[in-house]
């Protein structure tokens, strides 16, 4: 009888982590910095920083930030309406594995236990380390409860809480390995991030008429873009965070020597954005999922490209 309650529990935990998002997002920003930050020389007891860093990231970002977003949405309803595949939460309040009192326990859990791990990593790297910290608590917590509620007010969920998070892990991960932040990361920090925010624009289209029959409407800037100008504008979002990439590209590259490869996941993911069509949901789920693979596509490229 045991087992099978154990088994459930650990189900639900990975329904909740969220791993493609996960992997897509903070993932991709870690490996980016890691692979920029060996090219630059690391020592060898960097990597167990990084280690204890990367934990305290899938902590708050893969826990905190879905546990919260779940309980937020599930009581605005958002998630109870929401046709999505990708979207429309974790689903395990849905299929009856957690209860909103339950996650906000695993939520404050997983906070206490990042908050440990800045406990660890204090004495090894000083006061810095609690920068990318304090940002990433800020983004679980602020993206969904109130009074900020970012998530559910157009561009400050990507602008004010997603963003400065996938900043604060790229650059706080770098500079845990080498540490100091080379001027090489910030352009290939936003050239990648902005590729995530391409693929978080779609993730959201599939929820639109979900959020706005949400109480309070659950105003993303893909649903508030619909409700202004109509279903079929919202593709130019997703289209125009792709796009926004391309600049930081070519700032990224070497003097005389631009990474053109780099620029193809960018240039893909406004193909995509533009050929899914927003009111399906099966083709934004699609969309969605070719944007995260460019995305880390993306990283890869950077990494192969770029000097330290």
């Amino acid at each position: 009888m045991l087992m099978p309650k154990a088994t459930a529990r650990l189900y639900a935990l990975g329904l909740l982590i969220r791993w493609p998002a996960v992997l897509a997002w903070s993932g991709g920003g870690i490996y980016l910095a890691a692979g920029l930050a060996t090219k630059a020389g690391v020592a060898p007891q960097r990597w167990l920083d990084l280690t204890l860093l990367a934990l305290a990231t899938l902590l708050l970002h893969g826990i905190v930030t879905h546990a919260v977003n779940d309980c937020a949405d599930w009581a605005s309803g958002t998630d109870r309406l929401s046709p999505g595949l990708l979207s429309g939460g974790s689903r395990v309040i849905v299929r009856g594995l957690l209860t909103p009192h339950a996650l906000a326990v695993v939520s404050a859990a997983a906070a206490f236990l990042a908050l440990a791990l800045a406990v660890l990593l204090l004495p090894r790297l000083g006061p810095g380390v609690l920068v990318p910290l304090a940002v990433g608590l800020w983004s679980s917590l602020a993206y969904s409860l109130p009074p900020f509620s970012l998530a559910y007010r157009p561009l400050a969920g990507e602008w004010l809480g997603a963003f400065p998070a996938l900043l604060a892990c790229t650059l706080g991960a770098y500079w845990s390995l080498v540490g100091t932040l080379s001027p090489r990361i910030w352009p290939a920090v936003l050239s990648y991030g902005l590729l995530c925010q391409a693929w978080l624009a779609e993730h959201h289209l599939a929820d639109v008429e979900a959020d706005l029959a949400a109480q309070p409407p659950k105003l993303t800037t893909a649903a508030w873009i619909s409700r202004r100008w109509g279903r079929n504008a919202a593709r130019y979002l997703p289209a125009a965070y792709a796009a926004a990439a391309l600049p930081f590209v070519f700032w990224a590259g070497r003097p005389g020597a631009l990474p053109l490869e780099a620029a193809l996941p960018p240039l893909g993911a406004i193909i995509v954005a533009f050929a899914a069509a927003p009111g399906n949901v099966r083709a934004t789920t699609r969309a969605e999922l070719g944007m995260m693979a460019l995305a880390l596509i993306e990283a890869g490229l950077l990494v192969h490209a770029l000097q330290p």
